[in-house]
């Protein structure tokens, strides 16, 4: 029993100041009271007050700063990874207030890993600008963006104000180069010291680093991209769709594809990989390799009409 109402009393506590924090009564920065006041606003021991509050900090909802206190946390911004957009796209999308704070603006020579994303031969020119990205005045991601100059578009970018102009709309409102792709790699690393302090967080940090190029027509790449963005303000998410497993079918010559295919509305499809491959829209996937067959399938087949997913069959020769 003294267990199950220390489990309460620490809950209770948890609970009621999640509440505070959900209805505003205490606001993203504001300091939570201190263990004494809370101890004596609850009635609870300090070990169950101290319960409560990790609890919250594992939930995002507050921090605790060493010499300081316990603060409430600004709430994590969950980006979604489903389609090229730049940030200023992101947080408009998010409701949030866009800023830039541009660092530095040169030209530099490209090294074999700037030179590989970018199509260019190490040692070649390029436009590196370097800026902080805010979100509602908080440093939220730093940005080293690397432009090809045998194109001249780093040399346009960079006569814009970068501060309120974000790059990809320039790119293609201005300059009429199309976005139509882009390769992502994202790993978690600690924050350098000039990342760190761009970010205004401790060096070694957890950070998000996003490596990013983004193609033209002709999958022309004129955009590479380091993105550092902080562990502690952001998530990201994405979805993912399963491939469809279907059970196998049975075996059909391929006399007796060439009589359903009209019948049931497929549309076959050739190409050659250990024998002749067919693709049957809107089937699903079997191995053709015997020739025999149930004449008796052929009609149940027919009746049924193969409902359900994409089909790829391959003829028995």
């Amino acid at each position: 029993m003294p267990i199950a109402h220390d489990s309460l009393l620490y809950l209770r506590v948890e609970t009621v100041l999640a509440s505070e924090i959900a209805h505003g009564d205490l606001k993203v920065g504001d300091q939570l009271p201190t263990e004494d006041s809370l101890i004596a606003r609850f009635g609870v021991s300090r070990i169950t007050v101290r319960r409560a509050i990790q609890n919250l900090v594992s939930r995002g909802l507050v921090e605790i700063r060493r010499g300081k206190g316990t603060f409430v946390a600004a709430p994590k911004i969950t980006q979604e990874l489903t389609e090229l957009s730049g940030f200023v796209e992101d947080m408009h999308a998010l409701g949030r207030k866009p800023t830039a704070r541009v660092i530095s603006k040169e030209i530099v020579t490209a090294d074999a890993n700037v030179a590989s994303q970018l199509a260019l031969t190490k040692g070649e020119r390029v436009v590196r600008i370097r800026r902080v990205r805010l979100a509602d005045g908080i440093p939220l991601s730093f940005d080293e963006t690397y432009l090809p100059l045998p194109l001249e578009i780093g040399k346009k970018i960079i006569t814009n104000n970068l501060k309120v102009e974000p790059i990809f709309s320039l790119l293609e409102r201005k300059y009429n180069v199309a976005l139509i792709e882009a390769e992502y790699k994202l790993d978690a690393v600690p924050a350098e010291t000039d990342v760190a302090a761009a970010l205004k967080v401790k060096p070694r940090s957890p950070i998000f680093r996003i490596e990013r190029t983004s193609y033209s027509t002709g999958r022309r790449p004129v955009d590479y991209e380091k993105l550092h963005y902080r562990g502690d303000l952001v998530q990201f998410v994405t979805r993912l769709v399963r491939n469809a497993v279907c059970k196998p079918l049975r075996v059909l010559p391929e006399m007796v594809i060439d009589l359903l295919s009209p019948l049931l509305g497929w549309t076959p499809k050739t190409s050659r990989s250990n024998g002749r491959r067919l693709r049957l829209e809107n089937q699903c996937i079997a191995d053709l390799h015997d020739p025999s067959m149930n004449p008796h399938w052929l009609s149940d087949a027919i009746e049924k009409g193969f409902p359900g997913q994409p089909l790829l069959i391959r003829a028995g020769q």
